[in-house]
Formats: structure tokens, C-alpha cells, sequence
């Protein structure tokens, strides 16, 4: 069935990056357009499942980000504007999670869902190349998890241990995903302590489980 949409998203950036072992921050960075007039806020979700909560703010000083309610296993955000919006009108975004995991209990990825008409969709991830972190596997599948992708690509980072990929006009409805390997340093030290790996999990406004 049609679905109708407020915003039509001109550019949708997800980002990582590993400032060291221990301190990541995730970015979430969109160029929207109000597809109609009033619109003052924008919504939007996350998973994450660590012990340790992000901190979430708005590098758009100008707008509030709230929390709201939890729907399954999502936590639904408000970015609230400085104004409500015409029709036609564009807005940027910017949302900055600061994540402090000393033991990287996490699984390493970064996805998204497309569920809005998209023109650009990019992901960036910053490695630092002691990590010993050559290179991340991009997938696109009709969901997260899905038995058969319909395609998967390795890539290598550059000599600064960055990578991007781009996807003009991703398609609605079809789930992107990069991910890559656990630094060393916690792979060695959870396999000589035997210490079970909880699952931390950042998806970006992903509807699968």
C-alpha cells in the first residue's frame, strides 16, 4: 500500500568512529525536506543494548532532542525545531551519541532501514589502524538478519583507518549494514577469560529484530 511520508530525506549520514578503545561516538546526520507545513519536530529510533547508556545531544544548538516511549525493543526519539516548518522548507539534523564501553561488549555495526523517500544515504567509520582492523563487510538485504542478502561486499579502510559508503537513492523498505571485526586487544582478552559477550547493538532505525 502508498504510504504517506512528512519528509522527504535529502542526505541520511550514520557515522562511528573510535576516539580510542574505549570512547566511541555515533553521529546521525540528516538533510530533510517538510514534504507538507506545520511540522516542528522530527521522530525517530535507536537500540541499543549495552550496560552502558549513550549520551545523546544535538550539535544543532538550536534544537532539543527528548527521549519519548518504547515500542518493542526501540527507543523513540523527538528533535524538536526552532520553528515549525512550510512545505518545501529544509532542515539539517545532527545528533551525537557519546559511548564510553571499556570492555567493547558490543557487536560491531552500524545499519539503518530506508522508511522514508531518500536521495543519499552514507555511512563513515573511523578505525584507528593500530586496531589491526583492515577491512568491513557491506550488506544489503530486504531486513536485518535476513537468511539471504541480496548482496555482500568486504572493503578495505584507507592508511587513515576511514572508509565511506555511499548509496545513491537507496531503496525504501531494504535494510544497509556495515560492520566489522572486534579489536584485538578484546578478542584476546575475552577468549583467555572465557567471559561471555553481552550484545551491544547500535541499529539505526531499524523495524526487524
Amino acid at each position: 500500500p502508498k504510504q504517506q511520508h512528512d519528509f522527504e530525506q535529502l542526505a541520511r549520514i550514520i557515522s562511528f568512529e573510535y576516539r580510542d578503545l574505549t570512547h566511541c561516538i555515533y553521529r546521525k546526520a540528516f538533510k530533510l525536506r517538510a514534504l507538507r507545513a506545520g511540522l516542528s519536530s522530527y521522530e525517530d529510533k535507536y537500540k541499543w543494548t549495552g550496560v552502558s547508556s549513550p549520551v545523546i545531544h544535538s550539535a544543532v544548538k538550536e534544537q532539543t532532542v527528548r527521549l519519548t516511549h518504547q515500542k518493542s525493543v526501540w527507543q523513540f526519539y523527538q528533535v524538536e525545531f526552532e520553528r515549525a516548518l512550510n512545505k518545501g522548507d529544509i532542515v539539517d539534523i545532527d545528533l551525537v551519541f557519546t559511548i564510553y564501553e571499556p570492555e567493547h561488549s558490543f557487536v560491531p555495526f552500524i545499519s539503518t532501514t530506508i522508511e522514508e523517500p531518500t536521495k543519499q544515504l552514507s555511512f563513515k567509520l573511523t578505525i584507528p589502524s593500530s586496531f589491526g582492523i583492515t577491512y568491513a563487510t557491506r550488506e544489503i538485504a530486504s531486513c536485518i538478519g535476513a537468511r539471504v542478502p541480496f548482496r555482500t561486499e568486504r572493503v578495505q579502510f584507507d592508511t587513515n583507518g576511514h572508509l565511506e559508503w555511499d548509496i545513491p537513492k537507496p531503496k525504501i523498505h531494504h535494510y544497509y549494514e556495515l560492520r566489522w571485526a572486534t579489536p584485538k586487544e578484546f578478542q584476546y582478552d575475552k577468549a583467555s577469560s572465557g567471559a561471555s559477550t553481552t550484545r551491544d547493538i547500535f541499529k539505526d532505525n531499524t523495524p526487524q529484530v
